[in-house]
C-alpha cells in the first residue's frame, strides 16, 4: 500500500505541474493576444482568436489536475475552526464523518463523469467556439481525476483510521 501511496503521490505532482504548465501556456496566449490587440503588425491579426477559449479551458484543466495534489498536501480549502473547539475525540470522528462523506462524493462523481462522458461521446456533441471540438475531450478529465480524489479519500480514511484519535492538522493558518 505504502508502494502504491508513493506512485500515487508522484502522479498527483505530475498532474499540478502540468497545471503549472497550463498556467505559464496560458499567461504566453494572453500577452501575445495583448500585444497584437495593441500593436498592428503587418500580417498579423488584431488579437488572438484563440485567447479567451484557450484561457477558458485551460483554467478548468488546471482547476481539475490541480485538485488531487491540493487535496493530499493539505492545501485545499478546509474550515476546521469547530474541529478544535470540540474535544479531540469528536473532532476525529467528525473528520471521519467529512472523509466518508468525500469519498462518497468522489466515487459518484466518478459514476457521473463516465456517463456523461460516454453519453456526450455516442452522441457526437460538439463543442462549437473558436475550435470546434468533440463534447467529451472536455467531459473526459472529471472522471480520471475524480478517481483520484477518491483514492487520496481512502488514503485519508487509512490515516485517520490508524491514527490518533484527533483531528488531523494540515496547512492550517489562523491569521
Amino acid at each position: 500500500m505504502d508502494v502504491f501511496d508513493r506512485l500515487v503521490g508522484k502522479l498527483c505532482l505530475a498532474l499540478v505541474s502540468l497545471a503549472c504548465t497550463l498556467l505559464f501556456g496560458m499567461m504566453l496566449v494572453i500577452c501575445v493576444d495583448v500585444f497584437l490587440r495593441n500593436l498592428a503588425v503587418p500580417g498579423m491579426p488584431r488579437g488572438l482568436a484563440l485567447a479567451s477559449d484557450l484561457s477558458e479551458s485551460a483554467i478548468y484543466l488546471m482547476t481539475l489536475l490541480s485538485a488531487p495534489f491540493l487535496l493530499r498536501s493539505g492545501r485545499h480549502i478546509r474550515i476546521d475552526l469547530l474541529l478544535h473547539m470540540v474535544p479531540p475525540r469528536i473532532g476525529w470522528l467528525m473528520e471521519l464523518v467529512a472523509a466518508c462523506a468525500m469519498l462518497f462524493c468522489c466515487v459518484a462523481m466518478v459514476w457521473y463523469g463516465l456517463i456523461v462522458t460516454g453519453r456526450s461521446a455516442g452522441s457526437n456533441a460538439m463543442l462549437i467556439k473558436t475550435v470546434v471540438y468533440p463534447e467529451w475531450w472536455s467531459l473526459a478529465p472529471l472522471p480520471c481525476v475524480f478517481v483520484l480524489l477518491s483514492v487520496e479519500a481512502i488514503f485519508r480514511l487509512r490515516s485517520l483510521l490508524g491514527g490518533p484519535r484527533q483531528p488531523r492538522n494540515e496547512q492550517v493558518s489562523v491569521s
